[in-house]
């Protein structure tokens, strides 16, 4: 990593930790203020914000560190329980859910949820799929339901391609404008263009017009223009007036990538 590099994330992160750094001087803080801050650091990501997508592995494990200074005593608040689920399941280190089971803390956000996001975390996914499969995702708080939708979206993928896509739907509809949303819609995509339905075309062309700005986008794009020569044939009459069609509301240095 590159000094300039080191410098930005550590601004970055120093900016969006302030608000629980309180853990290490007076114990004030909340885990679920924390988590905040990482949510706001990956929605930036998917406007455009680069610094802050090389900002975010470092941040997780920051969050990790001062996870581990909490007192047992703030575990019982379900706000900060789910907090935590939401963490795990964002890619943070899954020590903070073993707290949690082993201590009994976080029973109202149920076992199933905690145990499904700790296997998830620690990479048993056959058992996260188990454990998580049955959740109601909508029936959930809504600060970790979406999370929690696009997770059972990917456990389902390989195995069960059309309940994850249900999943996924309920994904985007419960985190709207979020990074959730966004990888969403580029899993759902990537499903329905593998399975060779055109109706991917529509979610692609929703892809282009929300998250333009995306440090994802540009690989999208080319997926996106991939599937779409896989599945044209040249001489349909029409194509090529339908794909313009498709691409209308899409900003021109987009469409000329595309």
């Amino acid at each position: 990593m590159t000094a300039r590099l080191k410098q930005a994330v550590a601004a970055l992160a120093g900016v969006l930790i302030a608000a629980g750094a309180a853990y290490g001087q007076d114990g004030k803080g909340e885990p679920f203020e924390l988590v905040r801050s990482m949510q706001s650091l990956q929605d930036q990501v998917v406007r455009g914000n680069t610094r802050a997508h090389a900002a975010q592995r470092e941040l997780l494990g920051r969050i990790a560190e001062q996870f581990e200074a909490v007192d047992a005593q703030k575990w019982k608040d379900p706000k900060n329980a789910r907090a935590a689920v939401v963490f795990v399941l964002s890619g943070g280190n899954a020590r903070v859910l073993q707290k949690l089971i082993r201590n009994g803390t976080g029973a109202d956000i149920g076992e199933k949820l905690l145990k499904g996001a700790l296997a998830y975390g620690e990479g048993r996914l056959e058992e996260a799929a188990e454990l998580l499969g049955g959740i109601e995702a909508r029936k959930l708080d809504p600060g970790m339901a979406g999370h929690v939708a696009y997770v059972q979206g990917e456990l389902a993928a390989k195995k069960e391609p059309v309940k994850a896509l249900a999943h996924l739907d309920d994904a985007r509809l419960l985190s709207p404008g979020t990074i959730v949303e966004e990888a969403a819609l580029r899993r759902q995509i990537a499903l329905l263009a593998a399975a060779g339905r055109a109706d991917y075309e529509l979610l692609a062309t929703q892809y282009l017009r929300r998250f333009p700005s995306s440090v994802y986008a540009g690989g999208f794009r080319q997926q996106f223009a991939a599937a779409i020569a896989a599945h044209t044939n040249a001489g349909e009459p029409g194509r090529i007036a339908r794909l313009e069609s498709m691409l209308g509301g899409v900003e021109q240095a987009d469409r000329r990538a595309v």
